[in-house]
């Protein structure tokens, strides 16, 4: 089950970071959510926003501006951390260049 981290709101767009625990990857994951409908029942279409590996699920919430995006073509935005934290993998550490 995800646990509420941070909860705030932005150009009337909610904006909240969870964290849930991943037993596949074998550790705490984050992801962060914009949502552009904010206060209303109604489905809205979901984009799932893959940052680079070594960012976080902040990256795009932060830098990006989307919020107000969001809000103009109500649409949901989930941007997950695609990289697994204090996790021990052999050669993790040695390069980036895959």
């Amino acid at each position: 089950m995800a646990r509420l981290l941070e909860s705030k709101k932005a150009f009337n767009a909610e904006v909240n970071q969870y964290e849930h625990n991943s037993p596949t990857l074998g550790c705490v994951m984050k992801f962060s959510v914009i949502n552009g409908g904010s206060g209303s029942d109604e489905k809205l279409p979901v984009i799932y926003w893959l940052s680079g590996l070594t960012c976080s699920d902040r990256n795009f919430i932060e830098k990006a501006g989307a919020f107000r995006a969001a809000v103009e073509n109500r649409v949901i935005i989930v941007c997950p951390d695609t990289s697994p934290r204090g996790v021990d993998i052999e050669g993790d550490s040695d390069s980036r260049d895959f």
